[in-house]
């Protein structure tokens, strides 16, 4: 299996007697596991020299073939589910030194993420083998797409949480790959006294599904004494895996992102947030060279603590970083602020701190305001 991170080529060896040098097409196929059928990417012509191996380096293309949700999916108020979400591909390339007769490469399986750099198959949050799967071969299976699972089945390392309000700003998102004979999957909700369940769907792509629910859309609040002081618990059924947990006792702060796997993760930060706004200031001057402010621009910005942080799960908040969408959820105010970090990252160990680990975070809103006299 290869990633997005990784070059991505396709190599030829030809044999008996050898096409004469020149140019000549080739062909970037895709599979599409629904239909069965493969489907044409790209096609492009190539200089052949005379070698007895031709390869193709096509790690760009395939890297475009990339797709993100759009933010409005997590910022308006509606709810989604079964939305394709690409996470995996199998791709193919045609080679026409003869036009009737194509030499055709072996399919090659890509995981369209990108693998945290410093480590690559010792970590499991980096090694996706337990993530990614051949939906056409091993059709019964069922992933979470984040990183973490240390074996096929596994809970999660780091359990995505969310707070236990009842809100339909705040939402629950998260991604599968679902083999192509599975039909659906149950996801059950156990807060004490509280049960209820959810039945998931695979989208028309089979390549990634996303499921995305407001909070207050997914619990039922009107039984909301049932789980007293309890959290509430989800679970993936099919792996008896732990995918959410509420919490009862929930923080102010709450981060949101996508990590490097596709899944989408939520964290509680403490309560010892700051905010702060920076200000650019315009001036005008009257006749009189009587200077007053009229426009003043404000930039939001929050600084946030993770509080303790085991060094196994460390890593893991670095997709924070690279996460195309970022929301921070202020659960005493109700509010979704979309943001972006301004930090740089650090890996960090217990023995290289000589103390308890945790992250500090420079966050800004994506908009500023804009006040004008």
């Amino acid at each position: 299996m290869k990633y997005l991170s990784d070059r991505i080529e396709f190599t030829f060896s030809l044999t008996g007697t050898l096409p004469n040098a020149g140019t000549y097409k080739y062909e970037l196929y895709s599979y599409d596991s629904v239909a069965s059928e493969d489907v044409l990417v790209f096609v492009g012509n190539f200089y052949y020299g005379g070698n007895a191996t031709q390869t193709f380096d096509l790690t760009d293309i395939i890297r475009s073939c990339k797709n993100n949700l759009a933010k409005k999916y997590f910022t308006n108020s509606n709810t989604y589910s079964s939305i394709g979400n690409m996470l995996i591909g199998k791709y193919k390339v045609k080679v026409y030194f003869d036009s009737s007769n194509p030499l055709v490469s072996a399919w090659e399986f890509v995981a369209m993420c990108y693998r945290y750099p410093n480590y690559i198959n010792t970590n499991n949050f980096s090694n996706g083998n337990y993530t990614f799967f051949d939906v056409t071969t091993q059709t019964s299976n069922v992933t979470v797409a984040l990183q973490g699972i240390v074996n096929s089945g596994d809970n999660l390392t780091l359990i995505p949480h969310y707070p236990l309000v009842d809100t339909g700003v705040y939402k629950f998102a998260q991604s599968f790959l679902f083999g192509s004979d599975v039909q659906s999957i149950s996801i059950s909700m156990d807060g004490g006294n509280y049960q209820d369940s959810l039945t998931v769907s695979p989208s028309s792509s089979l390549d990634g599904t996303t499921c995305i629910y407001p909070i207050s859309n997914l619990l039922n609040f009107q039984l909301s004494q049932d789980w007293g002081d309890n959290n509430v618990v989800l679970t993936e059924e099919h792996n008896n895996a732990d995918i959410a947990i509420f919490d009862n006792c929930y923080k102010r702060y709450y981060l949101f992102w996508q990590d490097r796997f596709g899944g989408y993760q939520s964290q509680a930060f403490n309560d010892y947030a700051t905010y702060s706004e920076s200000f650019n200031v315009t001036e005008t001057q009257n006749y009189k060279n009587e200077r007053k402010k009229s426009f003043i621009q404000i930039q939001p910005k929050w600084k946030l603590n993770s509080g303790w942080i085991n060094e196994e799960v460390y890593p893991l908040y670095e997709s924070i970083l690279v996460s195309p969408i970022l929301l921070l959820y202020d659960a005493y105010e109700d509010r979704l602020h979309e943001v972006i970090v301004k930090t740089d990252y650090t890996e960090k160990t217990y023995r290289g701190e000589k103390k308890l680990l945790n992250l500090n975070l420079n966050l800004e809103a994506i908009t500023k305001q804009d006040i004008v006299y």
